[in-house]
């Protein structure tokens, strides 16, 4: 009774061997069509791995959105330049009506108080103007520079999730490299092949990404 209890354990586990490893391979097979059909996650065999990067693929897809990171049309260069001399153009304006006030102090005649009053209210109506001109300006530009800090920090978390995804393929990488079934190992160098080339488009866009950045950076600064 042992001898038939202990053989059939045998079996049982060799069955459940033999079951594993055809699993094992299928799932090689299926990561060998998806990539093919280009299904980066889908490509990796090992389950754990392709449900990481699954999950990584999916909050990077949402943080590299190029319209969340982008500072086309935040450049402040221009702006900044504006400001400066509607600032210095309400300066000169503040001492010319200084010295019209001083003017008027000093005239004479009712003829001259009136053409020295008049030219200073004209002048104030003016500034008053120019005054809510700079700070729509000025208002502006905080707007560009809060909307530019925001993406900036997308464009940072773009870039770890994008990181986080390539060293999931790199493990990937590491671990099919490792394969020794023949069967395997044949379908692992061509899943390798195309994690490599995929990489090659990810440094592309993570470059990309990179000197988006640069651009935020140089708008914040105003050099653009």
């Amino acid at each position: 009774m042992k001898t038939f209890l202990k053989g059939l354990l045998l079996c049982t586990i060799v069955l459940n061997i033999e079951i594993s490893i055809a699993q094992t391979f299928d799932e090689f097979k299926a990561a060998l069509t998806a990539a093919k059909d280009g299904k980066g996650p889908e490509s990796i065999p090992y389950s754990s791995l392709r449900d990481d990067a699954k999950a990584k693929q999916e909050k990077m897809n949402e943080l590299c959105k190029t319209d969340a990171w982008t500072c086309d049309g935040l450049e402040t260069k221009s702006l900044r330049e504006e400001i400066k001399g509607r600032t210095s153009n309400i300066e000169d304006r503040k001492n010319e009506i200084s010295n019209l006030k001083s003017d008027l102090s000093n005239a004479k005649t009712d003829d001259e108080k009136k053409e020295f009053k008049d030219k200073i209210d004209k002048l104030e109506k003016e500034l008053e103007d120019k005054v809510k001109e700079l700070e729509f300006k000025q208002t502006s530009l905080k707007t560009d520079l809060s909307d530019i800090d925001i993406r900036l920090e997308k464009g940072n978390k773009c870039l770890e999730a994008r990181n986080d995804v390539q060293k999931v393929y790199n493990e990937a990488t590491s671990k099919a490299g490792s394969e020794t079934d023949p069967e395997k190992k044949e379908i692992a160098a061509q899943l390798i092949n195309y994690w490599e080339t995929t990489q090659k488009e990810h440094e592309k866009v993570f470059n990309d990404v990179k000197a988006g950045l640069d651009k935020c950076k140089k708008c914040k600064d105003g050099d653009l």
